[in-house]
């Protein structure tokens, strides 16, 4: 089984990502964009894979540390990472529908929106974390090809 920590748009709220990890005991840590760089001191000490965000352009050296999108296999699963603003993730979660249908991803992770969901369409799950600026944050289990995932909020 493997645990992640997922969390998007901190906002500046490196005392919260801190909070968050040392109380935390996962495998991996996801940031989906918006201040990606607020894991750049935790990236080389952890299994942290980072986004980024449509606030990101504004810092120098994000691409250091943050990628425009990321795919991973956790369990034989693929898994999508992106902050969705390219995607149009604040409309509707269509166009990245109709992406992971093509690439076969099976779970898409974004952000941007600050809003919480975790939703099966299609086969294909969603899961977007809220925003962590407002305490909301989450957790996925992959076990076995299975997926779990429960929403917080600080």
């Amino acid at each position: 089984m493997i645990k992640i920590l997922v969390m998007s748009d901190s906002h500046g709220r490196k005392d919260l990502i801190h909070k968050l990890v040392e109380a935390s005991n996962v495998d991996l840590i996801f940031h989906l964009g918006d201040f990606s760089q607020d894991v750049m001191d935790i990236v080389y000490e952890k299994n942290v894979y980072s986004v980024k965000g449509n606030m990101d352009p504004l810092w120098p050296k994000t691409s250091d540390y943050a990628k425009e999108e990321i795919v991973l296999e956790v369990e034989s699963l693929k898994v999508w990472l992106l902050h969705g603003h390219r995607y149009e993730a604040h409309f509707s979660t269509d166009r990245m529908l109709a992406k992971a249908r093509e690439k076969n991803y099976q779970l898409v992770c974004y952000g941007h929106t600050h809003k919480k969901e975790f939703d099966e369409r299609e086969g294909i799950y969603f899961f977007n974390p809220g925003a962590l600026k407002d305490g909301s944050y989450g957790f996925i289990k992959i076990d076995k090809g299975k997926i779990e995932a429960e929403l917080r909020v600080i």
